[in-house]
């Protein structure tokens, strides 16, 4: 529990810092301001009678995201950001489940937490480097692939772990 403990606050600090300096250095002053809302929500989230409160901050931040994208402003904190916020707010919800905090059942979960992130941030990556701009349908049935995709790893992680699911 101490270790999703520290990756939480880590991931909460990276999803707020990326967006808040990024606004801050592109003139957007009242977008970094938004992002306390965020912020808030998801440190609220992590009481457990607030834990609902995780939705919503990943909802604002990858809102917040989005706006930046909007302004055209630069775009690894605008995807590093609601990636930590994803992060944050699955790690959350798994300290509030009632799973069983048994060593082996945390670190399968971190394990495919990582693999789900480091899939996207790759996908995003590719991307990114090879310049590719697709219209939104064809953004949009890429996303599903790639959804698709994660399902199956994850899927194949859980068939082949020797920790109960």
């Amino acid at each position: 529990m101490g270790r999703k403990r520290s990756l939480f606050f880590i991931s909460v600090a990276v999803a707020e810092l990326s967006l808040a300096v990024c606004f801050t250095l592109n003139d957007r002053l009242w977008l970094a301001t938004a992002t306390l809302l965020p912020l808030a929500g998801m440190l609220f989230a992590y009481r457990p009678a607030f834990h609902r409160l995780a939705h919503f901050s990943l909802a604002g931040f990858t809102g917040l995201s989005a706006a930046g994208v909007l302004f055209d402003l630069p775009l690894l904190p605008l995807v590093l950001a609601p990636t930590a916020a994803l992060a944050s707010w699955d790690l959350v919800l798994e300290m509030h489940d009632g799973s069983p905090a048994t060593e082996l059942y945390e670190r399968a979960h971190l394990q495919y937490l990582s693999a789900a992130l480091g899939v996207g941030l790759s996908g995003v990556g590719i991307l990114v480097w090879i310049h590719l701009r697709l219209a939104f349908i064809a953004m949009l049935a890429l996303g599903v692939i790639l959804l698709v995709c994660l399902n199956w790893l994850v899927m194949y992680i859980q068939r082949n772990a020797k920790v109960p699911h």
